[in-house]
C-alpha cells in the first residue's frame, strides 16, 4: 500500500539515508521529463507502475532538472492537484493580457516529490542572455550596485540562474548592460541551496 507524505522541501538524501528511507517508505527511480509548457509540471516513467508519476512544482522538483535519474515518493495526488489547479488558476489569471502556452493535463493517478537527484544529465548546455534584472522584473530597483546578474536560459525548463559579480567575462556589465544584451553565453549551475528557488552559477564562455 502507498504511503502518502506531506508536501515538503528537502535536502537530497545520503547514500546511507536513501537506503534506509527505501527500507521504511518505498521510492521510486526513474528519469524525471519537465513539460516544455510548463516548469512546473514534471512526470516521472517507471516500468513497475502502470502511470507516470507527476511531479509539480520546484519544491517538489527539488532541484532536479530535465533528463536527470531520480528517486520519487509518493504523496497524496487529490492534495497535489488541488495544489496545482489553484496555482494554475492565479497564474493563468496574472497572465490574462498575455499569450500563454498551456498544455492541459489531466489529473494523474500518482503524484510525488523528488527525495534525491541520483544521477545528472552529463555534458548539459545552458546557454542564454545575462540581465541585471531579476526575472519576470522591470528594473533593478534599490539604485545600489548590483552584487549579481541573471542568466536566463533558452530553455523554459532550466531555472534562471544567478551569476556572482564581479565576473570577467561581463567586466562592465553594471555600467553599460546594453552591450551584453545579445551576446549568448553558456553557464554551468555549480550551487544549489535547498531553500533557494534560483541556483547560481559561473559563465563557462561566450558562444
Amino acid at each position: 500500500m502507498a504511503v502518502f507524505l506531506p508536501v515538503t522541501r528537502t535536502a537530497n538524501m545520503s547514500d546511507r539515508d536513501h537506503f534506509e528511507s527505501c527500507v521504511r517508505i518505498p521510492t521510486f527511480n526513474g528519469t524525471i521529463r519537465i513539460s516544455r509548457h510548463n516548469y512546473r509540471d514534471a512526470f516521472v516513467r517507471l516500468d513497475n507502475l502502470d502511470a507516470e508519476i507527476y511531479v509539480g512544482g520546484p519544491h517538489n522538483l527539488n532541484r532536479a532538472l530535465d533528463g536527470d535519474i531520480v528517486a520519487v515518493r509518493l504523496l497524496d495526488a487529490d492534495y497535489v492537484w488541488r495544489q496545482r489547479t489553484r496555482i494554475e488558476r492565479q497564474r493563468l489569471h496574472t497572465l490574462s493580457n498575455h499569450a500563454v502556452d498551456n498544455e492541459t493535463i489531466q489529473k494523474p493517478t500518482y503524484c510525488g516529490t523528488v527525495v534525491r537527484v541520483l544521477d545528472r544529465l552529463l555534458n548539459r548546455s545552458i546557454v542564454r542572455t545575462v540581465s541585471l534584472n531579476k526575472p519576470r522584473s522591470v528594473e533593478v530597483g534599490n539604485g545600489r550596485r548590483p552584487k549579481e546578474v541573471w542568466f536566463q536560459p533558452k530553455d523554459n525548463r532550466v531555472p534562471s540562474i544567478k551569476i556572482r559579480l564581479p565576473c570577467p567575462l561581463l567586466e562592465d556589465i553594471v555600467h553599460n548592460e546594453g552591450k551584453y544584451r545579445n551576446i549568448l553565453y553558456e553557464a554551468d549551475i555549480i550551487q544549489w541551496g535547498i531553500h533557494s528557488y534560483y541556483p547560481y552559477g559561473v559563465i563557462v564562455d561566450k558562444c
